[in-house]
């Protein structure tokens, strides 16, 4: 095994040759904390481009990849691996760029089908009988091949389409095998569609009971997803969750620290009071009014990724909540894990336990779709 090192600031645009397929996915990888150094294992045979020079490279060949004097790089092959700081390897397809403007920032170009495997490893919660599983390829698919047709993904303005976190989807690399790979092969080609389009399907852990209505979160209308019943009354699917319902208590200071991140939730250097003003028919907050040296209204999606970022994603688990001041905390209590629009993945797994199959979980939470493989 050969190894060597480069050290780099800036990576070339991603090199759409080669093993880079013609439908892939531009994911931006290690997002959350970018590196410092990255190795890059070659599994097959692939090619590097450096300062406009291409040379092959055979399996089992690694690089070495620093933040610290100017190259162009680009990397291409059907299978490599990467890690980040002498973390774990992680596996890729197709082709990746780097570069290092403060700290390492990847970019892979996955092609599709590797990118929907590593999205089901990554999303799905442990255990999941295969017609979820599924379910999951199935919504991840359509997900992403929507919103990169809309106006080129969450992050086209960055030069790439998704990130590899739960702002877009989870994805922590292809995976060799396992379940990711047996639902991406089992699904292969099948997304859902709304006349003759296909749909952004959303998904989220837990909907606590209702699903949301897009509108009331994202601002945005679609035929075929709305609020609907999550089981019947009683009977919710996802009442097994840890997350169906919830409560947290939040010291007052900190909560104010929180909200001050943000200038549209800025209550200044006092917070008085919480409160939710409106809420969508499936009873998430709309609009919450904060209270203290400066009164802000702020959507109540809006003010659930402020805390989220601030305090912690989970912290606050959703929108669907209700504030209350006790003495020195606030205290929230709500419903549901996450966004609540789309397809609940607790009640995905619930229902494919109790013999529902894949079209049947998908009609449940997204009524207006239908299956369609090209």
């Amino acid at each position: 095994m050969r190894a060597f090192v480069i050290c780099a600031t800036l990576v070339a645009l991603l090199c759409t040759t080669g093993a880079a397929h013609a439908e892939s996915v531009r994911v931006r990888v290690f997002s959350l904390h970018p590196p410092r150094v990255v190795e890059v294992r070659f599994v097959a045979p692939g090619t590097i481009r450096m300062d406009g020079a291409r040379r092959k490279v055979p399996a089992g060949e690694r690089i070495r990849v620093e933040a610290a004097a100017r190259a162009v790089i680009t990397v291409v092959a059907p299978r490599f691996e990467m890690r980040a700081d002498g973390g774990p390897w992680k596996g890729f397809a197709g082709a990746a760029t780097i570069r290092a403007p403060s700290g390492l920032y990847l970019v892979a170009e996955i092609p599709l089908e590797e990118y929907v495997a590593g999205v089901v490893d990554a999303e799905a919660l442990p255990g999941c009988p295969p017609a979820a599983l599924h379910a999951q390829a199935v919504a991840a698919r359509s997900f992403a091949v929507a919103l990169a047709a809309r106006d080129g993904g969450p992050h086209a303005r960055e030069g790439y389409a998704f990130c590899d976190l739960t702002h877009c989807q989870s994805f922590r690399g292809v995976p060799s095998g396992g379940r990711g790979v047996a639902a991406a092969l089992a699904t292969r080609g099948v997304l859902l569609r709304r006349a003759g389009r296909v749909i952004p399907a959303w998904y989220a852990s837990t909907c606590g009971g209702v699903t949301a209505d897009p509108r009331s979160v994202f601002g945005i209308a679609d035929g075929a997803l709305g609020s609907v019943p999550d089981g019947p009354p009683g009977a919710r699917w996802c009442r097994r969750s840890p997350h169906f319902r919830w409560r947290v208590r939040v010291p007052a200071e900190r909560l104010r620290a929180a909200l001050n991140a943000d200038e549209q939730t800025a209550p200044g250097n006092v917070l008085a009071r919480l409160e939710v003003l409106d809420r969508a028919a499936d009873g998430r907050a709309t609009r919450i009014r904060i209270d203290g040296q400066h009164r802000r209204v702020a959507p109540g999606y809006d003010v659930w990724l402020v805390l989220g970022r601030t305090l912690g994603w989970g912290q606050i688990e959703s929108p669907w909540l209700w504030i209350a001041r006790d003495g020195g905390d606030f205290v929230f209590h709500g419903n549901g894990l996450g966004h609540g629009v789309g397809m609940c993945q607790w009640g995905a797994a619930e229902m494919a336990r109790a013999g529902r199959n894949m079209p049947e979980i998908l009609r449940n939470y997204y009524p207006g779709a239908r299956l369609y493989r090209r």
